[in-house]
């Protein structure tokens, strides 16, 4: 998600590093998976929809201009009806603009989902994930450890069915509710990532 709103002052500024780091750290390594059967897309203000455009990124948006709220952290959460410019696709991932993800994140998610689909069964996959100082390269395994009753915002989900859930439905932590099966991929996966720009990952987390 990229969604922060261009005539915001204060999230303008917010756009302009984060994008900086999607650019420098992000993107690279979504297009250095070792399967390419996929389609990057970019939630964002729509007065921003050029610049991903022009990176070769689908921008889509919500209906309601909705861009997310902070209370202890920050959350976003919208049905499928309320997001506009993407198409449907049976799997959906999770990439957060500041998360970092293996080479192999992709091909681990199609693995998973091969070995386990059933019919129209749908299949939720979280990832343990690590952290990561942007700014010192410090790496570490996280104190918190996720479960099926709080689950991981590294996710992703597969829908073959009819009914169809956006990936941010509800907040990451109950989203394994909303399918038949879910699995949980431990470490060596993806990164959360701490920086000064971050609002909830530190090194303690």
């Amino acid at each position: 998600m990229m969604n922060y709103r261009k005539d915001h002052p204060k999230e303008s500024k917010q756009f302009i590093d984060r994008l900086e780091i999607y650019k420098k750290t992000v993107l690279p390594r979504i297009k250095a998976q070792t399967k390419q059967n996929f389609d990057i897309a970019v939630l964002c203000d729509r007065k921003n929809a050029q610049i991903f455009k022009d990176m070769g990124i689908i921008p889509f948006h919500t209906k309601d201009g909705y861009a997310g709220h902070y209370t202890d952290m920050w959350h976003f959460r919208t049905p499928w009806e309320n997001i506009e410019g993407l198409k449907k696709y049976d799997i959906q991932t999770v990439v957060h603009s500041d998360d970092l993800i293996s080479e192999k994140y992709i091909e681990k998610i199609e693995e998973v989902i091969e070995q386990n689909k059933e019919g129209d069964k749908s299949i939720h996959i979280q990832f343990q994930p690590r952290l990561y100082n942007l700014e010192t390269g410090q790496e570490k395994a996280m104190s918190l450890r996720y479960t099926n009753g709080f689950s991981s915002p590294m996710h992703s989900i597969y829908q073959p069915g009819k009914k169809y859930y956006f990936i941010h439905h509800n907040s990451h932590v109950v989203m394994p509710k909303y399918f038949d099966k879910s699995f949980l991929i431990g470490e060596g996966y993806c990164w959360l990532t701490a920086h000064s720009g971050s609002l909830s990952i530190t090194m303690s987390t």
